[in-house]
Formats: structure tokens, sequence, C-alpha cells
């Protein structure tokens, strides 16, 4: 009877897990709106990355509570989704300081680079 009991619970903790895990990848996206933003200025870069940051942190997730490995993988994934996202950034702002005027794109994307565990 213990045993039975034991593995309905293990199987029912890893079931609750995975599934966790599916939710959270599929939701661990956000956009970085920046219409309101004057990319022109140095105001307007610094709160647009003031924005990504912040959504970098929601993605990867907050302050990791797990250990070494999830701290290690926490400091990974804001490195790796920043270094993603700078480059639609510095695109975005080139093309707001270009005589063309400001882009037509209004957000960017972060999403994590490197899979949740």
């Amino acid at each position: 009877m213990h045993k039975r009991q034991f593995l309905a619970i293990c199987l029912a903790t890893v079931i609750g897990t995975s599934s966790a895990s599916v939710s959270a990848q599929e939701a661990a996206s956000e956009d970085v709106y920046f219409v309101d933003l004057d990319l022109r200025s140095d105001t307007g870069v610094k709160s647009l990355d003031a924005r990504i940051k912040k959504a970098v942190r929601r993605v990867c997730g907050g302050v990791p509570r797990g250990g070494f490995y999830e701290w290690r993988w926490n400091v990974h994934c804001k490195k790796e989704t920043l270094a993603s996202v700078i480059p639609l950034r510095d695109a975005a702002i080139l093309k707001a300081r270009s005589k063309d005027g400001p882009i037509g794109i209004a957000a960017i994307s972060v999403t994590p680079s490197i899979p949740r565990r």
C-alpha cells in the first residue's frame, strides 16, 4: 500500500512540474513598447534600456531561490537574452536618428535565449 501511495505522489509531482515548466516557457515572452519614447534623445534611449532590462528580468525569472545552479542559469539567461535584444534596440535607435525619422516598429519582443530547465 505504501509503495502505491509513494508512486502516485511521485507521478503527480512529475506531471505537475512538467506542465508548470511548459506553461512558464510559453508565457516567457514580453513585448517592450517604445512608441511613446523619443529615441533621438539620450533620455528616450535610457528609458528604452530600462524597459528592456525589466522585461529580461521578467522572462528569465526574478531572484533565483533554488541554489547555485538556479542562480547560474538565471544569470546566463539574462546575459544571453539581453545580448539577443541589443541588435533590435540598436536598429530602432539608428532608424529613429536617421534622416528618415522615427521607425515604424513600436515594440521589441523579449524571449529567453536559453530554454528553461
